[in-house]
Order: structure tokens, then sequence, then C-alpha cells
């Protein structure tokens, strides 16, 4: 749904089945490890597999930020977290 109002945002409104169909796909592709956190693999797979019915720049535009919003906006946010855990962990010992 994420990727689906993203690129609605972007204005590429686009059916939520087509992305049902072909994001478990390109995010299989993102999981081979060929690039870090698979950027660029799966966008590449989105490109290839819906290009023909969906934008190529709102496609590509709404890969990234759901990229950057899934994976590390999330890593930064739990940065605090972790820095906590060391603390916790060190007073333990």
């Amino acid at each position: 749904v994420q990727l689906w109002l993203l690129l609605a945002a972007f204005g590429a409104p686009t059916p939520l089945t087509l992305l049902i169909a072909y994001l478990p796909a390109a995010t299989f592709a993102g999981l081979l490890p060929i690039t870090i956190a698979g950027a660029g693999t799966r966008d590449a797979a989105l490109l290839i597999l819906a290009g023909d019915q969906i934008e190529h720049s709102a496609l590509l535009a709404a890969s990234i930020v759901y990229s950057l919003l899934g994976n590390f906006l999330l890593g930064i946010l739990g940065l605090p977290f972790l820095r906590h855990l060391g603390k916790t962990l060190k007073a333990k010992s």
C-alpha cells in the first residue's frame, strides 16, 4: 500500500492489484546479494515488470522513496535506541 500511495503522490495512480502482482517479484530481486539493501535491483525489476504500464519517472521516484522510508529511515530512527541498549548492556556487565 505504501508504494501505491507513493505512486499516486508522484502523479501515476496505479491499480493496487498490479502492485500486488509485481512487488513480491521485485522484492525477491532486491534480496539478491548484488547491491547494498537491494537498491537498484528492486528498482530495475519494477521497471522491467511494470514499466509498460506505469510512467518510468514516477515509478523510479516512488521506488527510491519507498526504499528510503522502508530501510534507511527506520535504521536512522533506531540509532538512539541502539545507543541506549549499549549503555544498558554495559551497566549489566
